[in-house]
């Protein structure tokens, strides 16, 4: 059927960006497990998989209080909060924003501590976005690890006295054992044969 003469025909398009693959991703830079002292590399990332460019994007990370700011990644800093103006994001992946901050886990926590943070993502064109950790199967999880103190011993043993040239020389043998582990060692026992 045609439209009578005169009569435009009015096609609507509707076009919309698509961030919901907003993603928070950690990096223990001193390697695994994480402990008191470690710094934590945290990368945000955002794709706009949509076919609209998401205009005036803002990243915001608020950090929990275990953490601290060693490095904002050319984001604002604001207390414990890291601000990304990341500014408009066109679809498709290789127009994707990524950032990266890192912070410290304060030495103070515990052995066992859940460290549990999310980012949100807002736009002039978009609503309010929580990142997702894509380590697990759940969808707008929290990006977490846990904390872990471990024990570490180093042990040197040296000899004084210089060289032996009878059978009665005498040497002093020092050994050392250093704990420079983030938490405390087992019980030890040391034989020097």
């Amino acid at each position: 059927m045609s439209a009578p003469f005169g009569d435009p025909t009015v096609l609507e398009v509707e076009s919309a960006p698509d961030v919901s693959s907003f993603e928070k991703r950690f990096t223990d830079d001193n390697g695994a497990p994480v402990e008191p002292g470690d710094t934590v590399a945290y990368t945000l990332r955002v794709e706009n998989s949509g076919d609209a460019i998401a205009r005036a994007v803002v990243l915001t990370d608020v950090l929990p209080a275990t953490l601290s700011i060693v490095d904002a990644g050319g984001g604002a800093v604001a207390g414990n909060t890291v601000i990304f103006a990341a500014g408009d994001v066109a679809p498709g992946v290789a127009n994707a924003v990524t950032r990266t901050l890192r912070v410290q886990v304060l030495g103070s926590v515990a052995d066992g501590s859940v460290i549990a943070n999310q980012a949100t993502l807002l736009g002039a064109n978009v609503a309010l976005t929580s990142s997702d950790d894509l380590s697990t199967g759940a969808v707008d999880d929290p990006t977490s690890f846990t904390v872990r103190t471990v024990g570490r011993l180093r042990m040197d043993k040296d000899v004084a006295g210089g060289r032996i040239r009878a059978a009665d020389d005498v040497l002093a043998w020092t050994v050392s054992m250093v704990s420079y582990g983030s938490g405390p060692t087992e019980a030890l026992t040391f034989t020097d044969v």
